[in-house]
């Protein structure tokens, strides 16, 4: 029986990959290993191996093309990857996004009409910026789940709000002195950044956001696997609370915001090819955008390893495979184009 390429996971933890049914029709086969389980020098994987339906333990040779979905910052792991099967055979070189360089790489281009005003976090900043703008939202740089999230706001005589992410003060009526020290806690030593506030649009009194999911696909191209809607869960002023998720186009329609649609996926497309220029080869990332109470469009958040289980939500099996799947499809490309042969006047060439 013929052996069928291998399309490799690398993952921190050895486990079966999650929707593996959709993998079912993949005329390759797929192996999940970890930094720790690959044999480096030897060119080979301890992994679990999905065949036929179920995976099964195994040593491998090294996979011809591999998905990075190791949640890291620095690219290390997908460095010694490309050592072995070369640079553009493994993708996601970085997934752990800094909030900070993804607002320099894109506000170096066209898409900063879309980018909400952005600073590093520091104490003697916070109280000028909150005298002009009288509100902020204070994230970390290198954070996820909607963790850390803090809105700053400005009262009269002196007194200050911070809210997480309900509408009602996590800390009310504070002075200068007493909302630094609050924050000292929250930042530490981390990186923080702030951002000017943005109202957000709402249907039904509640606010929305939208995620796409933007991936390279079967030929290599960028293109928009999903576009789905969040909807804040009432009192919250953040969508990391979700109450509701539907395709971003049904909501748009309920907003009145039908013909955005195509400008932001267009925007969408343009920042994975941005961010892939500066951070090393990408194959899928998720982009967050808001929708002014006026219609400017907002990018709100950009992520490396976008989480897909909210999918499940929109109740829309085609578009939740299709998110799932895309990484392999590409990954496919990726080996037919390390195993298709060269062009004859090529190979003529080189004799």
């Amino acid at each position: 029986m013929k052996t069928k390429p291998v399309i490799g996971v690398m993952m921190f933890l050895l486990a079966p990959l999650e929707q593996d049914e959709f993998l079912q029709d993949l005329e390759y086969e797929v192996v999940v290993f970890t930094p720790w389980s690959a044999k480096w020098s030897e060119r080979k994987v301890n992994g679990l191996l999905l065949r036929d339906g179920s995976w099964e333990e195994t040593v491998s040779p090294f996979p011809g093309a591999v998905y990075n979905r190791c949640y890291t910052g620095d690219g290390k792991y997908a460095r010694l990857v490309a050592k072995l099967i070369g640079e553009k055979n493994v993708f996601n070189h970085i997934t752990r996004f800094d909030k900070w360089d993804v607002y320099r790489f894109l506000a170096q281009t066209e898409l900063k009409r879309y980018l909400p005003l952005t600073w590093v976090y520091r104490q003697e900043l916070l109280p000028v910026l909150l005298e002009r703008h009288r509100i902020l939202v204070l994230k970390p740089a290198v954070g996820h789940y909607g963790q850390n999230v803090f809105r700053l706001e400005k009262k009269a005589a002196g007194k200050y709000h911070i809210y997480n992410g309900y509408a009602w003060p996590l800390l009310a009526n504070a002075n200068e002195a007493e909302i630094l020290s609050f924050l000292a806690e929250i930042t530490g030593r981390k990186s923080f950044l702030l951002q000017q506030f943005i109202p957000f649009a709402e249907v039904n009194r509640r606010l929305f956001e939208l995620r796409l999911y933007v991936q390279k696909d079967g030929l290599g191209k960028w293109t928009v696997s999903a576009a789905v809607g969040r909807v804040a869960a009432s009192g919250f002023w953040v969508a990391n609370f979700a109450a509701k998720v539907c395709r971003a186009d049904a909501i748009l329609a309920e907003a009145g915001f039908s013909a955005k649609l195509a400008e932001i996926k267009a925007a969408g497309i343009k920042t994975a090819a941005v961010l892939e220029a500066q951070l090393g080869s990408l194959g899928e990332i998720s982009v967050d955008f808001g929708i002014g109470a006026d219609g400017r469009i907002w990018i709100v958040e950009v992520n490396g390893l976008p989480v897909k289980s909210c999918l499940s939500e929109v109740e829309d099996m085609e578009l939740e495979k299709r998110v799932y799947l895309q990484p392999f499809r590409y990954a496919a490309f990726l080996l037919q184009k390390k195993s298709a042969k060269p062009p004859l006047y090529k190979a003529l060439r080189e004799r």
